[in-house]
């Protein structure tokens, strides 16, 4: 079973037209979700449509192009990492979810202190409004 699981894993990367890789399947073995891939790309897609907003909107909120959001989510192009922070700001969520590192899609702050859940709460706040986000 566990040569043909991880067979299935290898198989389990597809290939897009452009020969790069496109990770954005599950892998479900009797029912169970046994391996999930996403890409950055997907990601940020996903998120952007589960915030409701256009490739202009997001485009307009962190001073790019639409055309440089259509390549992010594309994986034409990868966002630098100041954009990277931008667009987990926005989507609030954490850059290690948008790289695919993460399954959690959140900031979860239960590690840290009242203080310093007070501090960062401050800090995210404070550039949301910087980016002129809702």
């Amino acid at each position: 079973m566990k040569l043909i699981l991880s067979m299935l894993k290898i198989i389990f990367i597809k290939i897009n037209n452009r020969n790069k890789l496109l990770l954005n399947s599950k892998l479900m073995v009797g029912g169970e979700i046994v391996m999930e891939i996403s890409d950055s790309g997907t990601r940020l897609k996903e998120l952007r449509k589960k915030k409701g907003l256009s490739q202009e909107e997001v485009a307009n909120r962190i001073n790019v192009t639409k055309n440089t959001i259509s390549s992010y989510e594309r994986k034409v192009i990868n966002p630098k990492l100041e954009v990277l922070i931008d667009l987990a700001i926005l989507y609030n969520t954490s850059v290690d979810y948008i790289l695919g590192l993460s399954k959690r899609p959140h900031i979860f702050l239960d590690d840290c202190t009242p203080k310093q859940q007070r501090l960062i709460t401050n800090v995210v706040e404070s550039i949301k409004n910087d980016l002129n986000v809702k």
